[in-house]
């Protein structure tokens, strides 16, 4: 009885040995797909912030020569 009980408890314990590498797998793998996510949204971000900036100098520069025109 006690090798059946033996043989029945390392049974269990590989099984959740197996469980928990797995869960951690699957844990690290949604961490990089987050990483991965958070890295091409910032870039986003930077690409908005340099669009922004061209616009808005790009606005100035029709009010500039907007108020030439004017002037002229």
């Amino acid at each position: 009885i006690l090798v059946q009980q033996n043989i029945e408890l390392r049974r269990k314990l590989e099984e959740e040995h197996q469980n928990y590498k797995r869960k951690l797998s699957n844990y690290q793998e949604g961490q990089l797909k987050q990483a991965q996510l958070v890295q091409k949204l910032q870039q986003k971000v930077l690409q908005y912030k340099n669009r922004c900036t061209e616009l808005e100098l790009l606005t100035e520069q029709h009010k500039k020569d907007m108020d030439r025109i004017r002037l002229s």
